[in-house]
């Protein structure tokens, strides 16, 4: 079973944000140290923007990616302080879900994305954690 892991998943939320951010590595520490784990961590690579236009409006995506969001927009999403990685955790993130989709779509019975399972996130923004 592929699972998918960036190590952006916890170092691109900054220290002082109220979410969790330490679950990821800790996770992947607890996997990796099962010997007898069937279970492959794989570094998940980012999300191609035409994939995330297809489920979120352009302009929102561009104003994510070019950090021109409001602060009410940001303060919806709820990771403040805001983080330099925050973009590229965010396509890491999108990314990884994206191939543990097809994974299965290949064939794979279970496949999944560490950081996947945020789904607050509208078509025109983002909220509770979720930025798509």
């Amino acid at each position: 079973m592929n699972i998918y892991y960036h190590k952006l998943y916890t170092d691109g939320i900054d220290e002082k944000s109220s979410f969790p951010r330490d679950r990821y590595r800790l996770v992947k520490q607890s996997l990796e140290s099962n010997q007898n784990s069937q279970i492959n961590i794989l570094k998940s690579e980012k999300a191609d923007l035409d994939d995330i236009y297809r489920a979120h409006s352009k302009q929102y995506v561009k104003n994510f990616l070019n950090g021109n969001l409001s602060d009410n927009e940001i303060r919806q999403i709820g990771l403040k302080p805001w983080s330099d990685s925050i973009v590229d955790r965010t396509l890491l993130i999108t990314g990884g879900s994206l191939m543990a989709l097809k994974d299965i779509y290949y064939g794979a019975k279970i496949a999944g994305n560490m950081a996947g399972g945020t789904h607050h996130a509208f078509y025109d923004r983002g909220s509770g954690f979720c930025i798509f």
